[in-house]
């Protein structure tokens, strides 16, 4: 099993949650695997490049567990299986099971977008709305009672509270 995140400078406010996906690596006996440096200087910001390794990454790697910086996962927080399951928003916490194949097929879609010239965000938009849509990302759902996505990207600010360990 393996952790994903990817990013490259943390804000104050999100020290915890990184320290959080870091100590359920710990717990479950997961590798924990850090992707800090854009490889494509085509891209600015962090969620474009973000998306497609992301993606990338998931289609080539089973059994592993994809974790925003904003997420904070709970100590009661548990995964497995061979299903994929998706967060709140289908790409702030994921775990591919043994269904890298679907992956692999979002990625294909997001390629065909970026060669198209399509701005990453909107190609994003349109390639998750679309995935929103189909059975697999509808039905199989993380417990949203054992994280929460702080959404710090679109709350630029948000006061997090820290909690104590």
């Amino acid at each position: 099993m393996k952790i994903l995140q990817i990013y490259n400078h943390i804000p104050e406010a999100l020290t915890d949650c990184i320290a959080s996906v870091k100590r359920y690596a710990n717990r479950a006996g997961a590798e924990y695997v850090l992707i800090a440096d854009n490889p494509d200087p085509r891209y600015e910001f962090v969620t474009a490049w973000a998306d497609k390794i992301q993606l990338d990454y998931l289609s080539k790697n089973p059994d592993t567990l994809y974790v925003d910086w904003d997420v904070e996962i709970f100590d009661n927080f548990e995964i497995g299986g061979n299903i994929a399951l998706f967060g709140d928003q289908f790409t702030n916490l994921v775990w591919n099971g043994n269904q890298c194949d679907i992956f692999s097929k979002v990625l294909d879609k997001y390629l065909e977008f970026e060669a198209k010239a399509v701005l990453a965000k909107k190609a994003r938009y349109h390639i998750w709305k679309k995935f929103n849509k189909m059975p697999i990302a509808r039905e199989h759902q993380i417990n949203p009672e054992t994280y929460i996505h702080y959404l710090y990207g679109k709350n630029k600010g948000l006061n997090i509270r820290h909690r104590s360990y």
